[in-house]
């Protein structure tokens, strides 16, 4: 079984590297505006809110696969996921919000065990429209879902 950045505790699993790695590289020579200085350039800083559409949101680190090009570094061996308790303070913020499209990554998002009840759930709070972001192995791995 491949194993996660995380599981083999590669520096480019910690978000200080990462960063550090970043601020050293094409932003620190001026190759590449950073973000706040595009903002600047377009007379958009510092950037404001309109209106919240689309809400995405994580629902854990875990998945069948480990992909190169993951970017949360999902992987079977990844455990986090979110907790119903949380799910249920998404509501909040949908119905605070107005938000009517829920965008649902992972890992596998399908894979956290209250995705089921947290899409219904999301339907009754006002959500019209879902993104989920799957790999798609899991229809075939996964008896449970039709």
């Amino acid at each position: 079984m491949l194993k996660s950045l995380h599981a083999k505790n590669n520096e480019l699993s910690k978000s200080e590297r990462q960063l550090e790695i970043l601020s050293n590289g094409i932003f620190k020579t001026g190759d590449l505006p950073t973000f706040a200085e595009k903002l600047h350039s377009c007379n958009q800083f510092p950037l404001k809110p309109k209106k919240l559409e689309i809400l995405q949101i994580n629902l854990g680190y875990m998945c069948n696969q480990v992909c190169a090009h993951c970017h949360v570094d999902a992987g079977p061996d990844r455990k986090e996921i979110m907790t119903k308790e949380t799910m249920e303070i998404c509501f909040e913020v949908i119905k605070k919000t107005g938000a009517t499209t829920l965008d649902l990554t992972g890992g596998a998002p399908e894979m956290n065990p209250n995705f089921r009840w947290f899409v219904d759930e999301a339907s009754k709070a006002g959500i019209k429209d879902f993104i989920v972001r799957s790999n798609l192995t899991m229809i075939l791995s996964n008896k449970k879902i039709p």
